[in-house]
Parts: structure tokens; C-alpha cells; sequence
């Protein structure tokens, strides 16, 4: 807008002063209302800078929640590394809006984002205090795992195991900087898993065992000392594999003991044919006149008794005598003497020894004529080879019935042992024309069928046999049939084909199951089936991972069940089944099943 005044005109000097002011008015007015829209354009565009889908803070966040999830607290320049990677991703954003939309967006943005990335940064700190707390506690737990490991053996020893404590708590107050308050916990939570693993450990390793659970029951003080030391929960599984480790040495001790006695019965029994063979040769000695102190000195006879040194040392000098009386003549034979010894071999040859028959040379006999009832004494003695085949296959199945637990338990068993040997014997003699395997099954059979029965009565009501052997300590306390839990598919586990087995930690597994794809669809299967060996079983109650091997194995086992329409579990026969063959390996799998449905009718 144009407007002339006039200089020399008063009215225009009038006009001029009233204008001027509202011109200037109007054209800051004008001024304001540009800065305001440029101001309300500069926010509109920050807004979506930072809060939309490509927004800053959206890149922020990302960041900041990507990089973190990184981090294990190892790392001591991780906040100063992120400090720099998120204002340098700020800086970028912010230059990018500059050329996109001017200073002003870029000014506003620039300060928000500084007051955001403080923020951030004060949260990582605390984030990265967290993570190498975490990871100085986990650290803490690694080092307690292996030192439990370590101290297992030496868990009999208090002095080594103070010492190992009173220096784990040392390095946990250097971390007490770090750790904080949090520190005595640590200290609790280290010893914790050190006596409850090293324990459990000790007394699941028979060579360490005897020593550790000595020492726990000799020095109560010392035990009371560890449990101080663990959570009360923990105590029950410590007692439970203490009470295993004991059941173990205890069998461990009466098979070493049985052991034992087996070798010295053996011992004895090779001295005995010894004697027996070098009294044979001191006979035929005796009777050629040739047998001489010297050489009975050094046998291997025993001092006094029936055919010992000093039986043929009293032979020999009484043969002298008689060599005198006799004469150039020598011995003559009575043949009354004669005959009665003759009648005595023919009815029963194990009657009369050849030592007796040597004695009578010179009292009775001629040496001819002892050499002769001596060879013919023998000659009935022997047996033809299958007969000797038989005899020894019958003493071979008695023996196995012994090691199998068929006559009892320890001495009394081994005493059955010999009675059952030695009563064969007589009636193999008395029977000569019969199969000794006649008298296996004859006498043998209601022995090993009693014996089944019971095994099938363990098995069929284990209640009573258990809680015999639960007050007895010879076992720890088990479960009853239903409390072994749930399979994957709702049913109810058994008692599997071994029976409840004791796992290290002194817990009970029967099955371990373990799904697999047959037929193209999964199934469950126990991995527990009695075609493993005992020591791939010890492997799966150590809770190891099955190898492929072990795997194979169970789906094998499975598969022939299948197909023969039967579970791949174990019914109450197949747990059965498993103990007798333990018991009869001699026996089949249909005479054990013919046995257990004489019974049980199948069932």
C-alpha cells in the first residue's frame, strides 16, 4: 500500500505520526505468524522423526535392547562402547534430518535426543553391574561344581575340608566389592553345592565310599558340621545315599567274603586231589617196596591223620619188621585175607582205600597179590568217559545253582553245596546204570522251583520282602508300585523289567523312557530292557544322555514286543522273567513262564 502526504501539509505531519506505529505493529504481527507456522511445521516433522515407524527412538530402542543381549558382564568397556555406538547413531539420524528439514527440527532433535541418550546410559550401567554381578555369582557356582568334584575323595578327611571351606569363603570377600551384602550368601550357596555334590559323589563311587560314610558315622560332630551347611530338603537325599552306599559296601563285603571262601575252598580242594594223587604214588611205592622216609618228609602230606607223613613213615617201618619176620621167604597171602578184600571192592570199592590194602602186605597178603587187589580196586573206580561227562556236567549245574543263590546265602549255602556234591556221588556209585542227569531233575527241581516261587512271590507282592529288607537297612526306603509317576502319555509308569534301581543320587528309576518315531509316528519306549550290558545300565542311572548304541538297543527290544502284540513295557512277568534268568541261566524262557503260570495262571 502506497500513500503520498504532502510535505508542507500539517494534516500529512498528523497522518504520518498515526501510521507509523501501526505499520510496524503490523508488520511484527506478520513476523510472529511466520515464526509460529515455521515453529508448528518444525514440530509436526519432529514427531515423525521420532516417533514414527522409522523414528529415532524406535532405533533407540533397538539398539539398546540388541546390545545388551550380547553382554555377559565379561566385557569392562561395554558401556563406554555403547555410549559411543548410540551417539553416533543419534549424530547420524540428526544430521540426515538437518538436510532434510532444516536446523530448526535438527536443533530440537539433537537436544531431546542428548536428554534420552543419558538417560539409556545410566540404564546401561546399572544393566552392566547386574550382568557381572550375574556372572561373578554363576562364576562362584562353576568353581563350587568343580571343587565339589575335586574334595570327593577327601570328603573322609575334616582337616582337608575345613581348609577348602575357610578358602573359598577368602575368595568370596575379595568379590565383596562386586558382590555386596549378597556376599555371605554366596559364601552359603558355594558350600552347599559342595557338600551336597561332593557327598553324593563320594558315596556313589565304591572306592570312595567305605572311607567317607566311616568317617561320617564314627565322627557325628563333623557330620553335623556339613548338614549346617545345606538346605534342610537336602538332608533326606544325603541320608538316602548314605544308606545306599552302606547296602552296597555291605553286598560288596559278602560277595568279596564269598569270594574268599570260594578261593579257599578251591585252594583246598586242588591240595586235597594232590594229597590224594601223591598217596596213590607212595601205594604203588609201598608195595614195590621202594617207598623211603626221605621222600615222605618232603610231600606235600599233611603231618598226622589218614594218609600223612606220619601214617607212612608208621607203614614202612612196620613193612621193615615184617621184611625181617618174613624172611628169605617173604610175604605169603591168607586167601581168606585175600577174598575178604577182594568181596569189599566188588560190592562197594570206595569202602576200602588202597592205603588199607598196602597195610596188608605182609599182614595177610603178598606184594603181588596187594599190587593186584590195588589195580583192580581202581579199575572198578573208573568210569567210562560219557558216565565221567555226565557226573561232571550234573556237579557243573550244581555249582551254578550255588553261585545263583539256589542253596541259601554264604556259608550256609556253600555247606548245602557240598552236602548236595557228596550225596550225588554216593548215588551215582550206588546207581551205575542210571543218567546222572536223572538225579539233577529228580532232586534238583523242587529245590530250583521253590526258589522261583519265591522270586515270583517278590515280584507279585514285593510289600512284605520289601519292608523286610527297609527294617533290616539292607535297603533304602523305596516307593510303592503306583508312585513312580506318569508317562508321557498319562499312564502309569512300572516297576520296569529290572525292578526299582538305586541311581547315585540315591533316587529310584525303573524304565527311563524315551520317545521315538516308529512307523512314522512318535512312541514311547523304556530305555531300561534287558538287552543292555550292566554298565550301559550304570550309565543311564547316572543320568547320563543314552548313547546311539543304547538307543538302537531299546527300539530293537520294543519292536520284537510289538510285533508279537505285547507293550514295550514290562508287565509283572517281564520284571520276573529278568530276575530268574539272573537266577537259572541255565534254564529257558518257556521252563521260566511255564513256572510262573503254574502259579499264577499267566496273569
Amino acid at each position: 500500500m502506497r500513500i503520498n502526504i504532502p510535505n508542507n501539509s500539517g494534516v500529512g505531519q498528523v497522518l504520518q505520526h498515526q501510521l507509523v506505529p501501526e505499520i510496524n505493529n503490523l508488520g511484527k504481527a506478520v513476523a510472529g505468524a511466520v515464526h509460529a507456522s515455521q515453529q508448528q511445521y518444525a514440530y509436526n516433522n519432529l514427531a515423525e522423526y521420532e516417533d514414527g515407524p522409522d523414528g529415532l527412538k524406535r532405533h533407540e530402542s533397538t539398539y539398546h535392547e540388541t546390545y545388551w543381549q550380547k553382554q555377559n558382564g565379561s566385557d569392562p568397556d561395554a558401556v563406554a562402547r555403547y555410549e559411543a555406538g548410540i551417539n553416533k547413531m543419534q549424530q547420524d539420524y540428526v544430521a540426515k534430518v538437518r538436510k532434510e528439514s532444516g536446523d530448526m527440527v535438527a536443533d530440537i532433535m539433537s537436544k531431546r535426543a542428548e536428554l534420552r541418550a543419558r538417560k539409556y546410559i545410566e540404564d546401561a550401567d546399572r544393566t552392566q553391574a547386574k550382568l557381572f554381578f550375574n556372572r561373578t555369582v554363576e562364576a562362584n557356582k562353576l568353581r563350587a561344581s568343580q571343587a565339589a568334584k575335586d574334595l570327593a575323595p577327601m570328603f573322609w578327611n575334616a582337616r582337608v575340608i575345613d581348609q577348602a571351606f575357610l578358602a573359598i569363603d577368602q575368595e568370596v570377600e575379595t568379590q565383596r566389592g562386586v558382590l555386596g551384602d549378597y556376599a555371605d550368601e554366596v559364601k552359603r550357596m558355594k558350600g552347599a553345592i559342595i557338600v551336597e555334590h561332593g557327598l553324593k559323589a563320594a558315596l556313589a563311587d565304591p572306592n570312595m565310599a567305605p572311607a567317607v560314610l566311616r568317617k561320617l558315622k564314627e565322627d557325628p560332630e563333623y557330620k553335623a558340621k556339613l548338614y549346617e551347611r545345606i538346605p534342610i530338603e537336602k538332608i533326606n537325599d544325603i541320608e538316602a545315599a548314605m544308606k545306599s552306599a552302606d547296602a552296597y559296601i555291605r553286598a560288596r563285603e559278602a560277595d568279596d567274603e564269598r569270594a574268599i571262601r570260594k578261593a579257599e575252598m578251591d585252594a583246598k580242594e586242588e591240595l586235597r586231589q594232590q594229597r590224594e594223587a601223591t598217596g596213590a604214588v607212595f601205594v604203588e611205592k609201598y608195595v614195590a617196596g621202594t617207598l623211603t622216609a626221605r621222600e615222605i618228609l618232603k610231600s606235600n602230606l599233611e603231618a598226622t591223620g589218614e594218609n600223612s607223613k606220619k601214617y607212612w613213615i608208621e607203614q614202612i617201618k612196620a613193612q621193615n619188621d615184617k621184611y625181617k619176620k618174613a624172611g628169605d621167604e617173604g610175604f605169603k597171602t591168607d586167601p581168606a585175607v585175600k577174598r575178604d578184600v577182594y568181596v569189599k571192592i566188588i560190592n562197594d570199592p570206595e569202602s576200602i582205600s588202597e592205603s588199607d590194602i598196602a597195610g596188608m602186605i605182609g599182614a595177610g597178603l603178598s606184594n603181588a597179590d596187594g599190587k593186584q587187589l590195588i589195580d583192580e580196586r581202581r579199575r572198578r573206580l573208573e568210569k567210562d568217559p560219557a558216565r565221567a561227562a555226565a557226573e561232571k556236567a550234573v556237579i557243573q549245574n550244581l555249582g551254578r545253582d550255588r553261585k545263583a543263590g539256589i542253596f541259601g546265602d554264604a556259608q550256609e549255602g556253600d555247606l548245602e553245596y557240598t552236602r548236595q556234591v557228596e550225596a550225588f556221588k554216593r548215588w551215582s556209585r550206588a546207581n551205575p546204570d542210571q543218567d546222572p542227569s536223572e538225579y539233577y531233575e529228580t532232586v534238583m527241581k523242587p529245590v530250583r522251583e521253590a526258589r522261583l516261587f519265591g522270586l515270583i512271590d517278590a515280584v507279585r507282592d514285593p510289600k512284605a520282602k520289601r519292608e523286610a529288607l527297609e527294617a533290616s537297612g539292607a535297603v533304602p526306603k523305596g516307593k510303592a508300585k503306583d508312585e513312580y509317576g506318569n508317562r508321557a502319555d498319562g499312564t502309569k509308569k512300572g516297576s520296569g523289567y529290572f525292578g526299582e534301581l538305586r541311581r547315585p543320587d540315591g533316587k529310584i528309576s525303573t524304565e527311563i523312557s524315551i520317545g521315538v518315531n516308529m512307523g512314522g509316528k512318535e512312541v514311547e519306549i523304556p530305555l531300561l530292557v534287558p538287552t543292555l550290558t550292566q554298565k550301559e545300565i550304570d550309565h543311564l542311572l547316572a543320568d547320563k544322555e543314552p548313547t546311539q548304541q543304547m538307543i538302537d538297543k531299546a527300539v530293537a527290544h520294543a519292536r520284537k514286543r510289538m510285533d508279537k502284540g505285547k507293550s514295550p513295557f514290562a508287565q509283572a512277568i517281564d520284571t520276573w522273567l529278568t530276575a530268574a534268568r539272573k537266577a537259572n541261566p541255565g534254564s529257558s524262557d518257556d521252563e521260566l513262564e511255564a513256572y510262573y503260570n503254574k502259579k499264577y495262571g499267566g496273569k
